[in-house]
């Protein structure tokens, strides 16, 4: 892969120690390198001890390519365990990206579930640094002025 493939597929290539996962639909993937894209990443991601799944009839349509470093989401899903079974979110690695893809998780039903998944993504919005609960707080500011239009 070029410097250049790395800004077009950064969102799979950075996953590692500090973001657990990232996927890309295969619509994507396809209009930024055709066809064999998708095979140099898989196989991008086998070299690099990167798990990786071909996920298709889900939310982002054309499917995703998603990418995930096992031990890291690992560590994550074990954490925050309790938050993601009251969300019926699984937490083993491989269910786990399964299910997000099949089964969005809002944010307005499950708050906390919703940070966590964010924070799997090392989602910008989410600081690894806060607890979840001081995360919610920020993050229902921002959510509530644009969504709700509340607090203007």
């Amino acid at each position: 892969m070029t410097d250049l493939d790395r800004n077009k597929y950064k969102d799979l290539l950075e996953v590692g120690a500090e973001k657990a996962c990232g996927y890309l639909p295969l619509s994507t993937i396809e209009m930024y390198g055709g066809e064999q894209a998708q095979a140099q990443l898989i196989f991008w991601a086998m070299m690099h001890r990167r798990e990786s799944k071909v996920i298709k009839g889900g939310t982002t349509g054309s499917g995703a390519l998603y990418v995930w470093h096992y031990d890291t989401l690992k560590a994550i899903l074990k954490k925050y365990r309790n938050t993601l079974n009251k969300a019926s979110v699984p937490t083993e690695p491989q269910q786990y990206i399964e299910y997000i893809e099949h089964h969005p998780v809002l944010y307005e039903k499950f708050p906390l579930a919703y940070i966590v998944i964010g924070l799997t993504f090392a989602d910008s919005r989410f600081n690894p640094e806060l607890s979840l609960k001081e995360n919610h707080r920020i993050y229902d500011v921002w959510y509530n002025e644009r969504f709700l239009n509340k607090n203007r």
